[in-house]
């Protein structure tokens, strides 16, 4: 009930001292107006009339090699798209951009991000698996159109999106065409002048038509069918209706209370009353109780469809002080309960004229009440003070701390007595090794003196048992 205002506020963090933008509410709780200060001369900055294109290009309808587009998406998409190049040429009437038609963009690409080779579900993947290459450019308005109508042409296909490229453009509608072909959908483009452009999400074709205009392209490709405008569209269940009714029956009954929905299938049925139907709406239906020759239809709403989700508007500051200011614990009550300015405020009471009346029903009511709550906080019983405690229980508590204190001792000397064992074992261990290592080291000699011996002897057996030369005069 009180006036308030939405207001970006400057501050400063008083921890870095660095500052801030953060998004406040003003709200009046006094007679005076307090107002944002708004300075005398501030800087005047251009507002460009920019908006954000969402580009598809599609790998089955590329005409081109798709290796040589994934090494360079952006010049074969600019290659597909004249109106995003420049021309320099004074007075030229081709169809790219001239800085000339808008002097304060010079560029037709502003800006360009969110570069992804993706497949039919969304996911990122390499660009010689992926199904599409999709990315985000910011463009002025006045191309939109132009883009638009070249949506469709060789596999790339142009999205209308708001200048942030968050939210598609509202005064865009598509209508999805899943059993016309591409060359009826392209027939179709250049046949009805309302027709925007082609869209295509995954295997989903159709029509992109102006907002005002889709109710008449809708009744020209889907005679018979009903037309849902834009909006949040919800579910709802529609019933007990006879079984063997179709979409179209249980929509011109909806359409005889004024009601527009799109019948989508049966849901539960109602055993001995008949089915319940599975609609959707944008809006909410005049009656829940409809009446009708065989009996009460009841709608009720099933499911809301879930609404663009709005992100809360977050501070601006650098990273550091963001990082800063977020890890500080949120509020789980009102500052203002603790640190109120006004709570020593007492107003000052005025002599009443009637002080020796009868007091009021309020009045009365409230001293009962008083009566009452300091007659059973008497008889409530005090609470137990230290002194009140048994000696039983002290000594069972003492008992326990003494427990407790040589638990704890004979934990440490458990661990220290581990401690000197493992470090015993690891000492023997480190000896063994040594020994073994030495043992090895004589065997090893030994071995080596015996063989050295052996040829020794061996040798001197052989020099015995040659033949010695004869000696002369012999």
């Amino acid at each position: 009930m009180l006036s308030q205002v939405q207001c970006t506020v400057p501050c400063r963090c008083v921890v870095d001292n660095e500052p801030l933008l953060i998004e406040a509410t003003i709200v009046q709780i006094g007679s005076g107006t307090v107002e944002k200060f708004a300075s005398s001369n501030p800087v005047s900055l251009d507002q460009p009339d920019v908006n954000t294109v969402r580009i598809s290009v599609y790998r089955d309808e590329f005409a081109e090699s798709w290796e040589s587009f994934s090494k360079a998406p952006i010049r074969a998409i600019v290659q597909l798209l004249p109106e995003l190049k420049r021309c320099e040429v004074e007075g030229c009437t081709c169809s790219s951009w001239h800085p000339s038609s808008n002097p304060q963009i010079r560029d037709p690409i502003l800006d360009l991000w969110r570069r992804q080779f993706l497949k039919f579900g969304f996911k990122q993947v390499d660009a010689n698996e992926a199904d599409f290459f999709a990315v985000s450019i910011r463009v002025p308005s006045s191309l939109m159109s132009a883009l638009l109508g070249r949506s469709g042409h060789q596999g790339l296909y142009v999205e209308p999106r708001t200048a942030d490229g968050k939210l598609v453009l509202d005064q865009y509608m598509v209508i999805w065409t899943p059993k016309e072909t591409l060359q009826n959908l392209l027939h179709f483009r250049q046949t009805m002048p309302a027709v925007s452009g082609l869209a295509r999400v995954g295997d989903r074709r159709g029509l992109r038509v102006l907002a005002d205009q889709a109710e008449n392209v809708h009744q020209m490709l889907k005679p018979g069918t009903l037309f849902l405008p834009q909006g949040n569209r919800s579910l709802f269940l529609v019933g007990p209706v006879p079984f063997g009714l179709d979409r179209i029956a249980v929509a011109k009954a909806m359409q005889l209370i004024g009601w527009k929905c799109k019948p989508l299938q049966p849901s539960a049925p109602q055993p001995g009353k008949g089915a319940m139907w599975q609609v959707q709406a944008v809006e909410d239906p005049p009656n829940s109780i409809v009446q009708t020759t065989l009996g009460e239809i009841l709608i009720s709403r099933h499911k809301i469809s879930e609404a663009p989700r709005i992100v809360d508007d977050a501070p601006v500051a650098s990273a550091a002080t963001l990082a800063l200011c977020g890890s500080a614990p949120p509020f789980k009550e009102d500052p203002w309960s603790k640190q109120d300015p006004w709570q020593q405020y007492a107003p000052v009471s005025k002599p009443s004229a009637r002080a020796n009346a009868v007091p009021d029903a309020s009045e009365s009511l409230q001293q009962l009440e008083s009566r009452i709550q300091s007659a059973v906080l008497s008889r409530l019983p005090q609470a137990m003070e230290q002194d009140d405690v048994p000696d039983r229980l002290q000594l069972l508590e003492g008992q326990v701390q003494s427990l407790m204190q040589q638990h704890g001792k004979m934990e440490s000397q458990f661990l220290e007595f581990s401690s000197q064992q493992t470090q015993t074992v690891s000492n023997l261990q480190t000896q063994l090794n040594v020994q073994a290592q030495q043992m090895h080291g004589q065997l090893e000699q030994q071995s080596q003196n015996i063989q050295a011996m052996f040829e020794t002897q061996l040798s001197h057996i052989r020099g015995l048992l040659s033949k010695r030369p004869r000696e002369d005069g012999e």
